[in-house]
């Protein structure tokens, strides 16, 4: 709901600097009920944004993109303190994520539906027209949080859903200062909403709550077999890149 929140039960996460060992800083660790309040505040906001239609939505990714711009050098220094990957490299990857939302914002404006043909039925008419699913739960590994959750979640809110993004347990404050920045280009209140935490315990409630409407993970095959069972199991989406760690 465009705040912070700490943890239901009072649980934290101590994030690491890789290359001292030293603790940089300290968040709330989600369980069930924290993914339970984040999902709640997705529904409660998916009406409004679903209504709002491509060109309001469009305006909102667009503002984000020249947000993130601005705060890039920051979101650089995050990203390299929490990972240990080095600034170089980030300062390039980073670059780009801002045209994530660009183009995604312009893809949905040009969008439009199909009229497929019936074999000449004349009394008959097909209409294909793609309809935004819900609660959309996106997970995101450590080893690039902010670029991979872009890729999630630009597709995601430009087609008219709402997210419960599962931000990296090693490595969540980009993904966090995300959600800032979309609250300050004009994302509804619980269009986005980020809970940091462990994959066995954020990351499974994420895949089993009865209100995600589709899962989308990347990270490591053990922990992709084990959300895609429990997602499975629900009869929703799940897409899966594997061969990291969430």
């Amino acid at each position: 709901d465009n705040a912070h929140h700490e943890a239901i039960g009072g649980a934290t996460l101590d994030i690491e600097d890789p290359a001292t060992g030293e603790t940089v800083a300290t968040c709330a660790a989600a369980d069930a009920a924290d993914v339970d309040a984040a999902v709640k505040s997705g529904q409660n906001a998916w009406a409004g944004w679903r209504q709002a239609g491509v060109k309001q939505r469009g305006a909102v990714l667009r503002k984000a993109a020249a947000l993130l711009r601005d705060a890039l050098p920051e979101l650089v220094d995050l990203e390299t303190k929490h990972t240990g990957r080095p600034k170089r490299e980030y300062a390039a990857q980073l670059g780009r994520v801002p045209e994530w939302y660009e183009y995604h914002a312009a893809l949905a404006e040009t969008s439009e539906g199909r009229v497929p043909p019936l074999g000449g039925d004349p009394d008959h008419l097909a209409i294909v027209r793609r309809e935004p699913l819900g609660v959309c739960g996106l997970i995101t590994p450590f080893n690039h949080p902010l670029l991979i959750a872009s890729k999630k979640l630009a597709p995601c809110l430009a087609t008219g859903n709402v997210a419960v993004v599962k931000a990296p347990e090693l490595a969540p404050a980009s993904v966090l200062r995300l959600a800032e920045i979309f609250a300050d280009a004009g994302a509804p209140p619980g269009v986005v909403n980020v809970v940091p935490g462990e994959g066995v315990t954020a990351g499974a409630a994420v895949a089993k709550h009865p209100d995600v409407a589709r899962v989308d993970f990347t990270g490591g095959p053990r922990g992709g077999a084990a959300l895609g069972a429990l997602a499975g199991a629900r009869s929703v989406s799940f897409t899966s890149e594997l061969g990291g760690h969430a």
